[in-house]
């Protein structure tokens, strides 16, 4: 994880070389991201995505094909064939071997509610931010659209990989991020306060609701924090 977050972050700092049209210092940071973890080579193919015009109607059936192709389990055969007809390194397939037959079951808590609440939100959030583009100032639209195309790359290889081979969907997580920013955009261009709160207390309750069931799993590890006002104070607990 921590690996991974940090090539993340460095992905991130190149949107601006994206926005920029500079190449160079994209690449550059795609390498030294790479070299901490290799999921984030992917991200490469942000510089040309971002510019790309997609109508409304196209994201949306691009999204659908992509949940149809995941629930199907297409992408698993597809996996499984790749590595005994085409070959891999002995590490590389049986990682990949191993997350396929495992599936969801590496998942936090219970895994087959944690995809039913991806499904869910981005049920809710991906209509809203598609839909949301044309309340968007003019003056941010072309970051707000090529933000929207990256995102919908990144679900839609959530949505074919997610039940068969997990491992791959972090592929997706650099991608994934760009909601963060779509969702402060749009809630910043609507006019109606009301409509602002309401969309926001929703995302408030579905993040703590998440944040829950990951951390659920793991209570009995938590150690709480002692301090000066508890009424047995053992400073040499530990």
């Amino acid at each position: 994880s921590v690996r991974q977050f940090t090539a993340v972050s460095i992905c991130l700092f190149g949107l601006q070389y994206i926005e920029g049209r500079k190449f160079s210092p994209f690449l550059c940071c795609i390498l030294l991201a790479t070299s901490i973890h290799i999921s984030t080579a992917l991200f490469l193919v942000a510089y040309w995505l971002y510019r790309f015009k997609w109508s409304d109607r196209t994201l949306s059936i691009l999204l659908i094909v992509g949940f149809i192709v995941g629930l199907i389990g297409i992408s698993g055969w597809a996996i499984q064939l790749a590595v005994n007809v085409i070959g891999v390194d002995a590490a590389t397939a049986e990682k990949l071997l191993k997350y396929g037959d495992e599936g969801l079951e590496t998942s936090h808590s219970n895994p087959y509610l944690s995809y039913a609440l991806g499904i869910l939100k981005r049920a809710f959030i991906l209509p809203l931010l598609i839909y949301g583009k044309r309340y968007v100032p003019l003056v941010v639209l072309p970051r707000y659209s090529g933000y929207l195309n990256l995102l919908m790359l990144g679900n839609v290889i959530y949505f074919i990989f997610i039940l068969s081979v997990p491992v791959i969907t972090r592929l997706a997580l650099p991608f994934l991020y760009m909601e963060i920013f779509l969702l402060a955009y749009l809630l910043t261009s609507l006019d109606d306060f009301k409509i602002k709160v309401f969309i926001l207390i929703l995302i408030m309750v579905f993040g703590a609701f998440r944040l829950y069931l990951f951390m659920s799993p793991y209570m009995d590890l938590y150690v709480p924090f002692q301090t000066i006002f508890n009424e047995v104070y053992d400073p040499l607990r530990y």
